[in-house]
């Protein structure tokens, strides 16, 4: 019985149906369901921290017991421009540096991650493991017409959007989203379901409500902010009455509403950023680059489908699903917890 203890991080209250509280409860949810797993404060054998911030002090720098972390991306290392840092982030950083060098072994979400982890940490990539996510469980397509008119009426939804859900963060490549709606028929929509969309009060937020203007957007794109995470079934009817999902990003450490919109039967539409290809494989259509002249071309491509190629971007999105579980990835990483106390 190996017993494990996940370390407290700034994230702990964090929403625990997208992103950092998604891995957390998840992960411990499966590996709880295990025999030979228990996940417990109380004196355990190994502590992991689902969590690595780069410039906050997350780790500490002394470990009582054999330590296991998870970095789920670097990307304000790939985007160092758009992240800038502080006096107090440098100092943090350093001491975050310093103390993985005492943790036992790495976990991170994609090969993309891991790539990114030894180019920019200087981690050995023995040091590494990949172990993929999964959507959200409770996500799925919805079929019930009446529960879908009672969503749409509720939330005022077009009858013809395109969908995205998430932060707007830069990597995130909201303008140019915001720019291919603008080059679609004026009859196709945009819902942007996201806490953090309505804050004007930090640049990006600003940023995407001028473009809004700048664009004479403001009757074509709709921003949902108070979607509640229950029931699920209200998100899951937004995806699955939207035309497709797009991921319009720059970059990504791994990209779970891709697979959560392939879970409610949605044709999905990305950019080949980061590790996107990694977990779209061959189920999404690519745009050719994260412009918005690109992302537009790639979702005209997905309304000009027939419904039999319709179905078949879908049927490639449930397969593309079998390769991802949260008890493959409890799985995964109850191996690496008996790697680090051999």
């Amino acid at each position: 019985m190996i017993t494990v203890s996940f370390g407290h991080d700034r994230n702990k209250n964090a929403n625990t149906f997208r992103g950092i509280g998604m891995y957390s409860t998840q992960l411990q949810h499966a590996l709880s369901k295990m025999p030979n797993v228990s996940v417990s404060e109380n004196n355990p054998d190994l502590v992991h921290y689902p969590f690595f911030d780069l410039f906050f002090h997350t780790l500490p720098l002394q470990k009582k017991k054999p330590t296991v972390v998870t970095i789920h991306d670097v990307i304000p290392f790939v985007y160092p421009n758009a992240y800038p840092v502080g006096i107090r982030g440098y100092i943090s950083h350093i001491f975050q540096r310093l103390s993985l060098n005492s943790v036992k072994m790495i976990l991170t979400d994609s090969e993309c991650s891991k790539r990114d982890i030894q180019k920019y940490l200087h981690v050995p990539k023995e040091k590494i493991v990949v172990t993929y996510l999964a959507g959200n469980p409770e996500l799925q397509k919805i079929q019930d017409d009446s529960q879908l008119k009672e969503i749409q009426e509720k939330y005022y939804l077009p009858s013809t959007y395109i969908l995205y859900v998430g932060d707007m963060n830069y990597n995130k490549n909201l303008l140019s989203l915001l720019g291919s709606v603008a080059l679609l028929s004026k009859e196709v929509h945009a819902v942007l379901v996201g806490r953090s969309l309505m804050n004007t009060s930090i640049p990006e937020g600003r940023a995407l409500h001028e473009e809004i203007q700048r664009l004479h957007l403001e009757n074509r794109v709709h921003i949902l902010s108070n979607i509640p995470h229950a029931p699920a079934s209200i998100l899951s009817s937004i995806y699955s009455m939207a035309s497709c999902y797009v991921q319009p990003s720059l970059y990504e450490g791994f990209g779970l509403s891709v697979l959560d919109a392939m879970q409610c039967e949605v044709p999905v539409v990305s950019t080949s950023g980061g590790s996107l290809p990694e977990v779209g494989g061959d189920a999404v259509v690519y745009a050719d680059s994260p412009s918005a002249d690109d992302l537009a071309r790639a979702i005209q491509t997905v309304f000009d489908f027939t419904p039999t190629q319709k179905q078949r971007l879908i049927e490639q999105g449930k397969q593309n699903l079998k390769r991802f579980s949260w008890e493959k990835c409890a799985l995964e990483t109850l191996e690496v917890y008996k790697s680090c106390l051999e």
